[in-house]
């Protein structure tokens, strides 16, 4: 269920970033040349601070909901897949706690301390 709460979560912040003007591939911290252009390393680096988000929420589904064998689905190679229903509701809980989360906005610059941070620069 993480990894699936992260997918939409990187999803939708790869959305927002090229809304802004950002390009979601050019990294700081996920900086992978090799990969620029294919590996979204911007918009990881961005959602960095939002996982704890998600992760709080995804825990407190676990804690509130009695799952069944037909909640998820085992593929003959051994996948575990959720099922439609819980994955939209997985894909609402990710949707519904980041949407009130600031994303850079233009003329925002990064500064680096003891971890990165988005500064206003006053343009």
């Amino acid at each position: 269920m993480l990894n699936y709460a992260y997918a939409v979560l990187i999803a939708q912040t790869q959305i927002r970033l090229i809304v802004e003007g950002y390009d979601p591939t050019i990294g700081i911290m996920h900086e992978k040349k090799a990969l620029r252009g294919i590996n979204p390393g911007f918009a990881l680096d961005h959602m960095e601070p939002m996982r704890p988000v998600v992760d709080r929420g995804v825990l407190q589904l676990i804690d509130t909901v009695t799952f069944t064998g037909a909640d998820f689905a085992i593929q003959t190679d051994g996948v575990c897949r959720l099922n439609p229903e819980l994955a939209r509701r997985v894909a609402q809980l990710a949707m519904e706690r980041c949407e009130d989360l600031p994303y850079p906005k233009r003329g925002w610059r990064y500064q680096r301390k003891r971890t990165w941070r988005a500064v206003d620069s006053g343009t």
